[in-house]
């Protein structure tokens, strides 16, 4: 289990472009990258969710 996507605390950053990269290219330490699986439309959407949550 991650941490929490609902608070303001980010280890890499919690913006747009930070979201973006980690969900594309992954992160050490358990997250996996998505970049060859979902398209950038995907991975936008997600983004876009994920940045909700956190408001």
């Amino acid at each position: 289990m991650g941490p929490s996507l609902a608070d303001t605390t980010w280890i890499y950053g919690g913006d747009e472009a930070t979201i973006t990269e980690t969900l594309q290219n992954g992160r050490p330490g358990g997250m996996p990258a998505f970049g060859g699986q979902a398209t950038p439309d995907e991975i936008a959407d997600v983004v876009a969710y994920v940045m909700s949550l956190s408001k």
